[in-house]
């Protein structure tokens, strides 16, 4: 793109930006000369001019009587643009913000080109703040290794799952040997390309060809969950199947336990692993409370819901509390249960949020952070104990 272009993008007229550059070159003109110079017609230079001083891209002097022509420094000239479209911007977000406060992003968006979909894998790569799940092909890998390395750069946990042999500038890359059956397949079907952004956005990409490229965003926090396991898993088998072959994979070494303990560990301060909650929130025992009420309200679900449930919630406004829907009962108190088919260990900030239903996605990831001990089959009615 050459000068006048690049201009125009930053919103000069092509007669404008022509001028400009004419007088940075031959700064001091007339307007006269000015108009040979960039070869704008001189009917309309000085408008030109004039309209160039009033953006305060120009000034004149008067010289012998003769009036001269110069543009403003470029440095200051590109400083006060910037200045103003960063200020411009801010201001657009914030009032496309309220625009779209009644009207939230879709949890699902298709995109059927080439550029626009790895135009978002590389605008997601730059969003990273601390997390960045990548299983895919050779082909699309090596194309993102320079955004895969500038996340790793600053400081973004990166884990890619390569499926063939490449040269990727990442540290924690994984390499899948193919088969010629998949080999077979993905000339078939076209081959993948797996991106999940913080644990929170995930793309899901398949390319059949030069022409051929479907992108499906998602904002679901459950489907990136699945993906982001699905990547887990798969390196994680893969670390094991080399282990085995080398006859050790059963005295897996602290160091590559860690290291597959990390791909899905959340540390406190990342994005998403924390929400600030209202401050009209319900306290702990208060939604205890609403849960008893509604309970009482509505026998049929308690007696739907069943089994014995235990709550140990550490910090703040914390203590135990148990649920005790068997048999008809509904029973909601402080204290341990006897012998319950269900503990719940948490935080109450955590318990809070998981009964606001703003639980950060992160919160299921961490190790420790929530336990759950107990029939499976209860820790499925959680939700609807704490929401219906």
């Amino acid at each position: 793109m050459d000068v006048v272009s690049m201009l125009q993008e930053l919103g000069f007229t092509e007669y404008e930006a022509k001028v400009y550059c004419a007088l940075v070159r031959f700064p001091g003109s007339t307007g006269y000369e000015t108009g040979g110079h960039s070869k704008v017609p001189r009917a309309r230079v000085y408008e030109i001019l004039e309209s160039l001083q009033e953006k305060g891209m120009v000034y004149s002097q008067t010289v012998d009587g003769r009036q001269l022509y110069y543009p403003q420094p470029h440095g200051t000239m590109l400083s006060q643009l910037k200045d103003r479209l960063t200020g411009l911007a801010d201001s657009l977000h914030v009032a496309l913000d309220r625009m779209a406060s009644d009207n939230p992003e879709p949890q699902f968006l298709v995109f059927r080109k080439r550029d626009q979909v790895f135009s978002r894998v590389r605008q997601m790569c730059r969003q990273a703040k601390s997390k960045l799940l990548v299983s895919g092909w050779p082909e699309d890998l090596i194309a993102l290794g320079p955004e895969l390395k500038a996340a790793q750069d600053r400081g973004v946990d990166v884990y890619v799952l390569c499926f063939g042999e490449a040269e990727l500038p990442v540290g924690r890359a994984f390499y899948h040997s193919v088969t010629g059956l998949q080999y077979l397949q993905v000339s078939v079907i076209g081959r993948w390309l797996l991106l999940v952004e913080d644990v929170q956005d995930c793309l899901i990409v398949q390319v059949s060809g030069p022409e051929h490229t479907t992108g499906l965003l998602s904002k679901s926090p459950l489907v990136s969950f699945i993906v982001a396991q699905w990547i887990y898993h798969d390196i994680t088998t893969l670390v094991y199947a080399k282990e085995f072959s080398r006859g050790t994979g059963s005295n897996l070494s602290p160091e590559k336990q860690a290291l597959l303990q990390a791909i899905l560990e959340w540390k406190p301060g990342d994005p998403g692993g924390f929400v600030e909650l209202p401050e009209d929130a319900p306290g702990v025992w208060q939604i205890f409370e609403q849960i008893r009420k509604r309970l009482n309200s509505n026998p049929a679900l308690a007696g739907e819901i069943g089994g014995l449930f235990e709550f140990r919630i550490s910090g703040e406004d914390g203590g135990v509390f148990h649920i005790d829907l068997r048999a008809g009962q509904i029973i909601v108190e402080e204290g341990h249960a006897h012998a319950p088919g269900l503990v719940l260990e948490l935080s109450a900030h955590d318990f809070r949020a998981m009964a606001l239903g703003v639980l950060p996605l992160p919160a299921l990831y961490t190790p420790g952070r929530i336990r759950v001990k107990g029939d499976i089959a209860l820790a499925g009615r959680i939700r609807q104990l704490l929401h219906s």
